[in-house]
């Protein structure tokens, strides 16, 4: 009875910490308005000199507006839909390979599609939206946790490639288990576990990196309190879910998990483990730390190099 109890009570927090980055967005809005609005007017200038001293202030002074950040997000989305666009003619082109075979073609296209749909969002917010909003969730770290740890940027470039390659093989992982389960609704619970924990680790990656947590702290993170994160990457799996078009899943993606993030940031994850962990990223990491091993023999025969594989657990 305790393990139901504590599952439901780290699911209900998961929801509410998900949701909660709507809120964390318009109240850092509405603080910075009330801020603008209390301020005291400045004194008049009458140089010159005082006046260009004035006006190189205001350019250096970030904005951070309601309307500069949803700017930021739409444009964002709109490079998402455009590199969604190339992959599907890509994939037309692939097809049109097939020659009479067509309709193989098609479904190596379907395939690739299936696999990759999410891969542009994923890139563009990783590389555009988080520096695009990271002014909020920078906000929101500063007021809770104080200033980030500093990490080299060594330490920085190796957990941003293992992250990556992990949770590239991670969907993979979740692609075939759902097609080699035969049982629909197990195939389909197996869908959400993947997926919402997929979506969790992306959010909370902002976070983790600031606070200087490495991956394999993470996945262990994930692993030991998955109802928790279950539940925050569930809401925003099932608003891409719950759309077939693939340029619309693109776009609600885009749109949505910038929130998330913020969410994310603003989140206090419960520290207790739950009653069992389930090890459902192992294959992923194992078989991600052996691509690293792989890629790191050639650096290995130089006597300057530094060993900095991801343990697995």
């Amino acid at each position: 009875m305790s393990v139901i109890k504590l599952f439901i009570n780290d699911t209900f927090f998961g929801l509410k910490d998900s949701l909660s980055g709507w809120w964390v967005a318009l109240k850092c809005w509405r603080d910075e308005a009330r801020v603008l609005t209390d301020k005291p007017p400045p004194p008049k200038i009458f140089s010159e000199l005082a006046k260009r001293r004035n006006e190189q202030q205001k350019k250096k002074e970030p904005d951070g507006t309601l309307m500069d950040i949803i700017w930021n997000t739409v444009t964002t989305a709109g490079v998402a839909l455009l590199i969604t666009f190339l992959i599907q003619t890509g994939c037309s082109s692939i097809a049109s390979l097939f020659g009479d075979h067509f309709n193989h073609g098609l479904a190596v296209s379907a395939i690739i599609l299936n696999f990759l749909w999410w891969f542009p969002s994923m890139a563009v917010i990783k590389l555009t939206s988080i520096i695009n909003n990271n002014e909020v969730a920078d906000k929101v770290f500063l007021y809770k946790y104080g200033r980030p740890k500093y990490t080299s940027i060594g330490a920085t470039v190796s957990e941003f490639i293992f992250s990556s390659i992990y949770q590239f093989i991670f969907i993979i992982q979740a692609s075939i288990v759902c097609v080699l389960i035969p049982w629909p609704w197990l195939a389909v619970l197996l869908d959400w576990l993947h997926y919402s924990l997929f979506y969790a680790v992306y959010a909370f990656e902002y976070k983790w990196a600031l606070l200087g947590i490495p991956g394999h702290t993470r996945v262990a993170q994930i692993e030991n309190n998955w109802p928790y994160y279950l539940a925050f990457g569930l809401p925003i799996h099932l608003a891409i879910g719950y759309w077939e078009s693939l340029y619309t899943r693109t776009m609600a993606f885009t749109l949505l998990f910038p929130f998330s993030i913020l969410g994310a940031t603003a989140a206090n994850p419960p520290r207790k483990p739950f009653s069992f962990p389930i090890h459902i990223m192992f294959p992923s990491v194992y078989v991600t730390n052996e691509a690293y091993k792989f890629l790191k023999k050639p650096s290995n025969r130089k006597p300057a190099t530094r060993d900095i594989d991801q343990p697995t657990r």
